[in-house]
């Protein structure tokens, strides 16, 4: 008898463990549809430039000139599992909130409010509403929001939705929480002297590779 209830009490709470994966993965894909029916192709080159300068912060380095193949980077299966548990940690209120601020920064582009401008923080509109609310929100939680961002970066296969995903984060969340700085400073040093090392040769995007970097050194540092 109590082997039975043992077992019964093992399928229930797997069953619970994979209902609350589904719901995760649900609202995550909620928040990434919205980014493809949106008009952010165009973001491509030109938010690419600016980020990546933000990241290499007047580095002098000798980077490749020209299109590199933008292929999306993936954190290794660890810190996947690292960043699952801190999420299912995370109250509703805050998941919540998090993904009510982002959905109407990103709605602002479905709603043909969307004005281009060769400067990529007007082409993001960062100056609305709805991008300084996200910020403010993020920035209030500290570094709590961490996991919420770094699920949806890991979430993210196309490169263009990843640039707009990430800038906020590279742009005005880090510089308004610089005990976290080190992180990325840290990810971009290692990464140019893995550069260095191959000869100045990269085969991915060096965006990518330096903000999984950072995640790794935030999941694996500070939770």
């Amino acid at each position: 008898m109590k082997s039975t209830i043992y077992v019964l009490c093992l399928i229930f709470l797997s069953l619970t463990s994979c209902s609350k994966e589904k719901v995760e993965a649900d609202r995550v894909d909620s928040i990434l549809n919205l980014l493809k029916s949106s008009n952010i192709a165009k973001l491509d080159g030109s938010i690419y430039n600016i980020v990546l300068d933000t990241l290499i912060n007047g580095n002098t380095v000798n980077l490749p000139s020209g299109t590199i193949e933008c292929e999306v980077a993936t954190l290794n299966n660890d810190d996947l599992k690292k960043l699952q548990k801190l999420v299912s940690e995370v109250d509703n209120v805050t998941i919540k909130t998090f993904d009510d601020k982002i959905k109407k920064w990103i709605n602002l582009w479905n709603n043909g409010k969307t004005s281009w401008y060769s400067d990529p923080a007007h082409i993001l509109l960062v100056d609305s509403k709805e991008y300084q609310e996200y910020i403010t929100f993020c920035v209030g939680k500290g570094k709590a929001i961490f996991p919420l961002i770094f699920e949806l970066l890991s979430r993210t296969d196309k490169c263009t939705h990843f640039y707009f995903l990430s800038y906020p984060l590279v742009a005005d969340i880090l510089p308004k929480m610089p005990e976290y700085q080190k992180y990325m400073n840290q990810a971009r040093e290692s990464y140019l002297a893995d550069y260095e090392i191959s000869g100045n040769k990269a085969g991915k995007d060096h965006y990518n590779e330096i903000l999984f970097r950072f995640m790794h050194n935030v999941l694996n540092s500070e939770f």
